[in-house]
Formats: structure tokens, C-alpha cells, sequence
């Protein structure tokens, strides 16, 4: 049987994976003088991990023993930085494309979780 360190460690691989692989739109930027840049992580912003399980449960108490998890309104909430900590970017599409890993891999492990994220 599969432990939840495991499960999570597979996780972040697959999310850290995900985020350097991620193919990211530029984006370029025109300020209100006209003068324009290109941003090449694309847009901002963040995305997590969430699976919906009281952290009082045994289960909950089990991943929250993996120290990066928070309890959050319906359950835990991992962050992008909780899976792939040596990610110091703001890109919205690598942190999205990571949680999204992640998530696939808890669900192959019968964990229920789903990755959300929003732009800044």
C-alpha cells in the first residue's frame, strides 16, 4: 500500500516536471507613454492543490503531517510553492500546469483533489 508521503512525493515530481515543461504564452506590455515590453513568464498570478478533507480526520491529520499543507475552507490546500519550493516565478501558466500534475497524480492514488489558480 501506498503511503500519502509517497503519493505526495510522486506529486511533486510530476508538478515540478509540469512547471519547467509548461509552455508559456509571452506577453507584452504597453504603458501609457507607448513604450512596451515583453514579458516571457506571461501572465501573473498563482494556482494550488485542493483536496476537500477535514485535517482533524485521520487522513487529514496524515497529510498535514507532510508539512506543507494548510487547512483551508473545505479541506487542505497545497500552494504551487508547497510542491516545486525552488520555483521563484510568478508565471500563472507554469504554476497552473504544475497543481494540475499534482492533482492527477493524488487522484491515481484514489486521493480526491483538484487544482485551482487565479491570475493577479
Amino acid at each position: 500500500m501506498t503511503t500519502y508521503y509517497e503519493a505526495f512525493q510522486e506529486a511533486k515530481r510530476a508538478a515540478t516536471l509540469a512547471l519547467v515543461n509548461a509552455g508559456v504564452d509571452p506577453m507584452t506590455v504597453v504603458s501609457d507613454t507607448g513604450q512596451s515590453w515583453v514579458v516571457n513568464e506571461g501572465l501573473c498570478g498563482f494556482a494550488w492543490v485542493s483536496i476537500p478533507v477535514d485535517a482533524r480526520t485521520k487522513h487529514g491529520k496524515a497529510i498535514k503531517s507532510l508539512g506543507a499543507g494548510r487547512s483551508s475552507e473545505g479541506g487542505m490546500r497545497f500552494w504551487s510553492s508547497d510542491l516545486v519550493p525552488d520555483y521563484r516565478g510568478q508565471s500563472y501558466e507554469r504554476q497552473l500546469a504544475g497543481c494540475k500534475a499534482a492533482a492527477e497524480v493524488l487522484m491515481s492514488y484514489g486521493i480526491q483533489a483538484h487544482a485551482g489558480g487565479r491570475l493577479d
